[in-house]
């Protein structure tokens, strides 16, 4: 099974894990993965599982989140959220209860300042039959700013005319490069490195970051083009060194094995300055690139993340020239009313002089503004489309249906039921209604006025202390609400 998996922690000997411990509020299969210290080799050594709490029986709809997938297509198409993209998050769910699911709705929300939701308004999962699954989409963009390894959440919170509200969290992580440990203390790595404009042939044995036998010395940096042959120099402080070189190619933080252009290269003696060659692909796009060199005694060094007992890692930077034109940008919000305004915002890289937009369904329909603002008039679904230009060269950006424009919604009419109570009241019940409704949410504001029950158009309130209360009423894709206003003395 591919997962995802979850990590409820780690231990030995006679160990407890709870669900609390991580994301999930249920699983249906478990797996035991062995450290891989060796510590397994002894008699009988292995585990025993012996005993698992589990769910009560089940009764009615049971929503679980059984995947979701990241589309991010319209940037590096790595399957997962990089900072400055947008990307789509196609969610599903599954009832694995007894009954139909029904009018199932969900938000996705995020509370982290590199992370903004653009779909603002409820998806319809709609009803959902036993064993059965439905699916729902939501726009998310990463600041570009995000830093390298940090680590955040999205929330779906998602209920139904049946279901309790309930939530799930996704996790979403920037990735960061690896930084192995290696022992250099007795000379061994490198003493000396350069290529071209890098210049460290005194390096000595490094410790930066608090990591043993790493250096980062990716403010040293040298220009390559693409195609030539380069000549590199490095040197070892002790002997039997077998070395590697990597140079990030596609800047995704980590180091491919097409992306290794020199492996196991012998320093077979210390302190004697080697050289060898390297070609840079002529495919390399423009752009700073990490590139790495690492030495390990005796054995091979082409694993660019593994830990080693002797040897080094060491972090350069390398500039690849040119201008690359890269389009993108970000709406304001995805979902609206008909007449409602969208702002664009230019996320486009590169040394861009122009601007054109295409704006389906759009007032304007053309643009050559860096950051318009677009109102829309008739609902539907419509592609908007950007190309930059530096003068000479251009790109173009499209998202296709990207803007969804409501058509008016249902009004719901006034619920019906007391509106005059007295503090501690007993449950009260309302009723709304409204023309061709498929889906129904009702609110109580605020939250600590009470707890509201509702099944369709019908809803049943138990009251807290004294407040000034309202109702919502939110019809399926809507997101021009009705609000309505109950007075309680």
């Amino acid at each position: 099974m591919d997962g995802p998996w979850h990590s409820m922690g780690t231990g030995s000997g006679t160990t407890e894990f709870d669900f609390a411990n991580c994301t999930l509020s249920e699983a249906r299969y478990f797996r035991v993965l062995d450290d891989g210290d060796g510590s397994a080799n002894v008699n009988g050594a292995g585990f025993d599982l012996d005993a698992i709490q589990v769910l009560s029986s089940i009764t009615g709809p049971y929503i679980i989140m059984s995947d979701y997938v990241v589309d991010d297509s319209a940037g590096n198409n790595n399957g997962q959220l990089d900072p400055g993209e947008t990307a789509t998050f196609v969610i599903t769910l599954k009832n694995v209860g007894t009954e139909t699911a029904l009018d199932i709705i969900g938000s996705l929300t995020s509370s982290d300042e590199y992370i903004t939701v653009l779909t603002t308004s409820p998806q319809v999962f709609g009803n959902i039959e036993i064993n059965n699954t439905a699916t729902a989409q939501y726009t998310v963009s990463a600041s570009s700013s995000a830093p390298a390894g940090h680590t955040t959440n999205l929330n779906l919170e998602y209920a139904g005319t049946n279901l309790n509200s309930q939530v799930k969290t996704i996790p979403v992580l920037f990735p960061d490069y690896c930084y192995p440990t290696a022992s250099c203390s007795f000379g061994d790595g490198f003493t000396g490195f350069s290529l071209e404009q890098i210049n460290n042939m005194n390096s000595g044995c490094s410790n930066d970051n608090g990591i043993s036998g790493y250096g980062d010395f990716t403010s040293m940096t040298t220009e390559l083009q693409p195609g030539n042959t380069y000549t590199v120099s490095w040197k070892s402080g002790y002997s039997n060194q077998k070395a590697s070189l990597w140079i990030d190619l596609d800047n995704d933080m980590s180091f491919s094995d097409n992306e290794r252009l020199i492996t196991d290269f012998s320093l077979s003696q210390s302190n004697t300055l080697y050289t060898t060659n390297f070609t840079l692909p002529e495919s390399v796009l423009p752009g700073e690139k990490r590139l790495r060199i690492r030495a390990n005694w005796q054995s091979s060094s082409s694993n660019p993340c593994s830990n080693f007992t002797y040897g080094e890692t060491e972090d350069y930077t390398v500039i690849i020239p040119g201008n690359t034109l890269n389009a993108a940008f970000i709406p304001s919000v995805t979902e609206i009313c008909h007449g409602d305004q969208v702002q664009f915002t230019d996320q486009s890289t590169g040394n861009i002089t122009g601007w054109q937009w295409t704006f389906e369904g759009g007032t304007p329909s053309t643009s050559n503004l860096q950051n318009p603002l677009v109102t829309y008039q008739t609902p539907g679904d419509f592609d908007v489309s950007l190309t930059v230009t530096d003068g000479s060269n251009s790109n173009t950006y499209s998202q296709l249906n990207l803007i969804h424009v409501f058509d008016d919604s249902p009004v719901p009419s006034m619920p019906s039921g007391p509106s005059n109570l007295c503090q501690a009241n007993e449950p009260t019940s309302y009723t709304s209604s409204a023309p061709n409704a498929t889906s129904w949410l009702w609110k109580l504001e605020p939250a600590q006025a009470g707890t509201i029950s509702f099944q369709g158009a019908a809803a049943t309130v138990n009251w807290n202390e004294s407040f000034q209360a309202q109702f919502y009423f939110l019809q399926q894709l809507a997101i021009c609400v009705e609000r309505v206003n109950i007075q309680i003395p």
